[in-house]
């Protein structure tokens, strides 16, 4: 595999400035020594991650900007799997269009053969579903530096799937269990305006008490333990919010503003006592306030039973390297994630060495295990079937296994 890690600034007149995400996309290189990659742009900061297509490095790069259409960088290169071969060095790339950049310099130390540095210098990196033309007068390179010529997909790809869900199918409620849509007794609170202690049940039972509902909260705090992309509760907007990247500090905090905002809209500022125990601790009562329920989840801690759906925070997937599929004489798979999105290619081996293949997809979160939807390609002596759907399962209990819905058993190298 190759990870890539890129930052660099693209601010100014250039032809990779023409919009804040000018550069969001796939670039490959088909040659022996090119590669995949994943960019994404924010801004003036790009970022990509990719892996080569012979699966024989794996390098990390960051950089910043040269001049109008260069940039330079570090870079640590190593061989997947491999302690034996290790460089640092630097890489100067040159943005020709909107559509290629080139890498014109290459170069570093370290340990092993020095050519799996020098084979980078030259390569050109096209991006897929896009068509280049001449820049204007007034940011382009010159005509000898800017090709003019368009690049068009050689496979037509279908749309990929959304990784949106239901936000019943990730979560069940304040409470353990699988995902499920009926009421818990976890689910509600109640409060008094009142710190008096109360003689007895009797007296309690009939006191006055705004009733406060935390459901919503604890939905959204369960399908950010599965990393789904769900749409957020309706008191922020019904958005949609993609929990996939988020460590298990930030959905707790969140859960607690979730809650703090529910107690505001179901009690009023004018019952402080109950306003403020609701958001806190539930008071001299002992009710479970916002505070004493986010305590309960920012303790909990990775368990053997995450695999169950416990509302236990789990790791989201991580893909990046190189697979093998079990008890089939075949070449290895080269997966490149970059968030929820993966682009794998694999060769035939050496029982077909002229076959090739690439899939593309999307990793869909679920209540205990991930999906990754999607399409892939075979080509065999140069012919290239038309885009098939494919799925692969990913489950917790089993991080470095993958099956697929066509029949086969993908293990991490």
């Amino acid at each position: 595999m190759l990870l890539v890690v890129l930052a660099f600034s693209i601010a100014g007149n250039s032809v990779a400035s023409a919009a804040s995400d000018a550069l969001t996309g796939t670039w490959t290189n088909e040659s022996e020594w090119g590669g995949t990659l994943l960019v994404t742009q924010t801004g003036d900061k790009v970022r990509w991650e990719a892996n080569s297509n012979n699966a024989l490095w794996t390098q990390t790069f960051s950089g910043g900007k040269l001049g109008p259409y260069s940039f330079t960088g570090d870079f640590i290169q190593v061989e997947p799997g491999s302690t034996s071969q290790r460089y640092t060095g630097s890489i100067r790339f040159r943005v020709t269009d909107p559509c290629h950049f080139k890498i014109v310099y290459a170069g570093g130390i370290g340990i092993g053969p020095d050519a799996m540095v020098s084979h980078l210098q030259g390569l050109e990196f096209a991006k897929t579903f896009c068509v280049s033309s001449a820049p204007s007068a007034s940011s382009a390179p010159s005509a000898s530096s800017a090709p003019s010529a368009s690049s068009a997909p050689k496979i037509v790809w279908p749309t990929l799937p959304d990784a949106l869900v239901s936000i019943e199918t990730v979560s069940n409620g304040c409470g353990g269990g699988d995902a499920g849509t009926d009421p818990l007794h976890y689910d509600d609170s109640a409060f008094v305006d009142s710190e008096i202690p109360f003689a007895d049940d009797f007296a309690w039972s009939k006191a006055f008490k705004y009733s406060v509902n935390f459901r919503e909260a604890c939905k959204q705090h369960d399908a950010g333990y599965s990393h789904a992309k769900v749409k957020d509760m309706a008191l922020n907007g019904g958005k949609v919010i993609d929990y996939f990247t988020w460590t298990k500090k930030m959905v707790d905090d969140k859960f607690l503003e979730d809650m703090i905002k529910i107690c505001d809209a179901s009690i009023p500022k004018a019952a402080e006592i109950a306003l403020n125990n609701c958001k806190n601790n539930g008071g001299f009562h002992t009710v479970s306030g916002a505070k004493t329920r986010y305590d309960i989840v920012a303790a909990t801690t990775y368990t053997s039973k995450l695999w169950r759906g416990l509302g236990f925070y789990q790791e989201p997937p991580r893909l990046t390297g190189t697979w093998k599929i079990q008890r089939f004489k075949a070449g290895p798979w080269s997966f490149i994630q970059s968030a929820r999105s993966v682009i794998v290619k694999w060769t035939g081996g050496s029982t077909q060495p002229k076959a090739r293949g690439e899939f593309r997809g999307t990793i869909i979160s679920h209540d205990k295990d991930s999906s990754i939807k999607g399409f892939y390609v075979n080509t065999n002596n140069g012919v290239t079937t038309s885009p098939r759907a494919m799925t692969l399962s990913w489950n917790p209990k089993k991080p470095a296994q993958l099956r697929s819905s066509t029949g086969f058993t993908l293990k991490r190298n």
